[in-house]
């Protein structure tokens, strides 16, 4: 959400996208087999390209 935030979005659009790109991680990773449990969050699921300046 602060990521969200940091770039420009209001606090409500903020906290429904950080819960839509949290979502999509865990659901990203769910088969990825690392040693027993769940799979991990697949952070990089969806990379963007960083805009420099």
């Amino acid at each position: 959400m602060a990521c969200y935030m940091a770039i420009g979005y209001s606090l409500p659009r903020a906290v429904e996208m950080g819960k839509l790109f949290v979502t999509r991680a865990l659901r990203a990773g769910a088969k990825v087999a690392t040693g027993k449990g769940h799979g991990p969050v697949n952070h990089f699921f969806s990379p963007r390209k960083l805009k420099i300046t």
